[in-house]
């Protein structure tokens, strides 16, 4: 999630800095995004929900050797080995 923080970072500053280069990044954006269909992510993030077994995830969260992870990021990590 860093990484799509920092790229947005990246964008705004540059976009900041210059209009035309504002509009140009605007344009690409607009072009990426409507090639993403709504009911094809949610048919995606349904089917991933449906692999998650709640018990496990509330078992697996909380304190541990590395520090505290919380219920949100057990069940990402879990979504992505599954």
């Amino acid at each position: 999630m860093k990484l799509a923080h920092d790229a947005t970072a990246v964008l705004k500053t540059l976009a900041d800095s210059d209009a035309q280069l504002a509009g140009y990044i605007a344009e690409i954006a607009t072009e990426q995004l409507m090639g993403i269909d709504p009911d094809d992510v949610a048919a995606e993030v349904l089917l991933e929900l449906d692999f998650l077994e709640v018990k496990d995830v509330w078992n697996q969260a909380g304190a541990s050797r590395d520090g505290y992870r919380g219920v949100f990021w057990v069940s990402s990590i879990s979504s992505c080995i599954a």
